[in-house]
């Protein structure tokens, strides 16, 4: 898609970078998620997705991919991820998983064990998201590309991210220019959401 222009997110579109971050039903970190949290029902997880990045902040760290008729078809966020723990998300999440908030912090120990550390020096990429109805023309390679242009503007020397085993989007790191570096993997992840674990991806950064 050669018509694509990116901008900052602005405060008031906070829900729908958590929306394009949550996901369509068939993507892996929504199920991923589904599975950490131990719901069925995953638009149960939706409102507590929008309470943890509007408290985190998150689109301040987020740009946008817009098109030619304005619409938002991706995003990228950039730093290294954080989750404000506030009270208004300690409701969000009770209301969400009821008595299975009770067993979320074992389960979120779990999700852990499987993130690998990113270099102390890199540039990191915490999500790149592309809507489900544009993907396949070309979105998530331009969003890598704004990702790097950043990077050098920041003056690092390489990019880094981590993703599932199992996610598709792995092939579009590798074209991309993106060596792994580091895989993490846990047996008591792999039983609770079928998939082995997480891994690293560095990308040397160049002049352009």
């Amino acid at each position: 898609m050669s018509d694509l222009s990116f901008r900052r997110a602005l405060e008031a579109e906070s829900d729908l970078v958590a929306d394009l971050v949550f996901g369509s039903e068939d993507d892996v970190g929504r199920q991923i998620a589904i599975a950490i949290y131990g719901v069925r029902d995953g638009e149960r997880l939706r409102p507590l997705f929008r309470r943890a990045w509007r408290d985190a902040a998150n689109w301040r760290h987020t740009t946008l991919a817009i098109d030619h008729t304005g619409e938002v078809v991706g995003l990228v966020q950039t730093g290294r991820s954080s989750l404000r723990i506030t009270p208004r998300l300690v409701v969000a999440a009770c209301r969400a998983l009821r008595w299975r908030a009770l067993r979320l912090p074992w389960r979120l120990r779990v999700f852990d064990a499987v993130s690998p550390g990113k270099p102390d020096d890199a540039f990191v990429v915490s999500e790149l998201h592309v809507h489900p109805e544009h993907r396949g023309a070309g979105i998530g390679s331009r969003l890598l590309r704004h990702a790097e242009e950043l990077a050098r503007t920041h003056g690092h020397l390489q990019i880094a991210l981590d993703t599932y085993t199992t996610n598709p989007a792995r092939r579009l790191y590798e074209r991309s220019g993106y060596e792994t570096v580091a895989g993490t993997f846990d047996a008591r992840f792999e039983r609770l959401c079928g998939t082995r674990g997480r891994v690293l991806y560095v990308k040397q950064i160049t002049e352009p």
